[in-house]
């Protein structure tokens, strides 16, 4: 499969466009995602003493974490699609969300194994396998074929992919210097451009 061309430009201007026609959404969705996390790591912290609570309040925040993941890619591909954003569609179902939990579950494994080998095969893995959760909460793929299908739309970009997660990454870093009320802005800027480029090369 050759990969269409993107401009990387272009998926970041869409991605902030994008950001401000839903910036209400947008805004009360990290609100909800920023709070509930918070929570649940207040409360992990108020039970150090506890070593098991603490630590099932901890697994638990890892776990909200993926959901929430989870429910930002659902979210930037219905408006990217230009559908009706509806709660119940954001909100994955078990079966969904498992198969989420565990494709990037291995995806993290990947990444940090090629990390630990000399970093660049880290760095080739993430891009590679950039979109394994995009197909995942797209209900194009379940786990193992993800990554199959995300090698495949990848394939003859994978430059121009890392370079525009690169720059979405100083974004994101750049956002979280303000107190992190920046990442209200970047984080869904960066979900919609990633779901432009998705989008056009699943095309």
């Amino acid at each position: 499969m050759n990969a269409r061309p993107f401009s990387i430009g272009e998926a970041i201007a869409l991605g902030w466009d994008t950001f401000k026609r839903n910036i209400g959404l947008s805004i009360g969705l990290a609100a909800g995602n920023v709070l509930t996390i918070m929570i649940v790591d207040g409360l992990a912290e108020a039970a150090r003493d506890y070593a098991l609570l603490a630590s099932a309040l901890g697994f638990l925040s890892q776990l909200l974490q993926v959901f929430w993941s989870l429910v930002w890619i659902r979210f930037a591909l219905r408006v990217y699609d230009a559908r009706e954003v509806r709660p119940r569609d954001l909100v994955p179902d078990a079966k969904r969300y498992l198969e989420f939990l565990a494709v990037s579950v291995l995806y993290a494994l990947l990444v940090t194994a090629g990390l630990l080998l000399l970093v660049i095969p880290g760095i080739y893995l993430s891009v590679r396998y950039a979109f394994v959760g995009f197909l995942v909460a797209d209900e194009r793929a379940e786990v193992l074929d993800a990554f199959h299908q995300s090698s495949l739309l990848t394939k003859g970009a994978r430059w121009r992919i890392f370079f525009l997660m690169l720059l979405l990454a100083v974004l994101n870093l750049v956002g979280a210097l303000f107190f992190g009320l920046g990442l209200l802005f970047t984080i869904p800027t960066s979900l919609f451009a990633m779901a432009r480029v998705y989008r056009q090369l699943a095309a």
